[in-house]
């Protein structure tokens, strides 16, 4: 696969991953996941519209998955960040009232108690991998990132060395 124009949606609790089919009204899901299991969000050291998030595969192991993407613009990754962010503390303030969905104002800022059910934003899918470790580093994340774009440019090329059957 390459990479993929696809819309990342944090609706209260979750984050959805879909991309628009060629041809098709309705929108294929990639993958969904649950706040509550993403372990850590990073902006890439090596290309600052590069950003990454990892989520526990499942509960009680060390296996992970790196989630990598693109954005337009660091602006644009700020205001992703600060949603996880400000979802992930209504999720931890759910004490019996509900502070309701944060929302991005003009001004970038993440203010409580939007309307609005869902946030999307455009972005790239770069890729996924899986990890089994206990700990990532910011590090860890710019390697894991490094590897899948080192395995798209491969098959790229080899996609573009291929001969053309006519």
């Amino acid at each position: 696969n390459s990479v993929q124009d696809v819309i990342l949606e944090v609706v209260e609790d979750t984050v959805r991953v879909t991309r628009q089919e060629p041809g098709q009204d309705k929108e294929l899901l990639l993958f969904e996941h649950h706040l509550k299991d993403v372990t850590r969000f990073a902006k890439l050291h090596q290309d600052p519209k590069c950003f990454a998030y990892l989520t526990r595969d499942q509960q009680g192991t060390t296996c992970l998955s790196c989630h990598v993407y693109t954005a337009d613009s660091e602006s644009q990754i700020a205001q992703i960040f600060q949603v996880f962010r400000a979802s992930f503390k209504c999720i931890i303030n759910k004490t019996g009232q509900t502070t309701g969905q944060p929302w991005v104002d003009s001004s970038n800022q993440v203010t409580d108690g939007g309307d609005s059910k869902s946030l999307l934003f455009e972005v790239k899918f770069v890729g996924r991998v899986k990890v089994d470790s206990k700990k990532v580093t910011s590090d860890d994340v710019d390697a894991l990132a490094e590897k899948i774009s080192t395995k798209l440019e491969t098959r790229e090329q080899v996609l573009a060395d291929a001969p053309v059957n006519d």
